[in-house]
């Protein structure tokens, strides 16, 4: 697929996922691989967070990234 259409599909991707019985961790899941992808990086990785401010990861490509975030929670440092 060529670098153009990557996004229009990423967001086509994401449009399916509004169906009634969908997973959200099946969203963040893509999101993450999808940003991967299309920003030619090595990993990432989605965090969200709660009313109360609580932050917390949903999901990442790989263990590191997972690590690279918990750190980012626990420290207040990050994105």
């Amino acid at each position: 697929m060529n670098r153009e259409r990557e996004p229009a599909k990423a967001f086509v991707d994401l449009a399916d996922t509004y169906a009634p019985q969908f997973d959200p961790l099946y969203l963040f899941t893509g999101l993450v691989r999808g940003c991967q992808a299309l920003l030619t990086v090595d990993a990432a990785a989605a965090m969200i967070a709660d009313a109360r401010g609580t932050s917390k990861t949903m999901a990442a490509t790989d263990e590191e990234a997972a690590f690279v975030q918990l750190m980012q929670l626990q420290t207040g440092r990050g994105p």
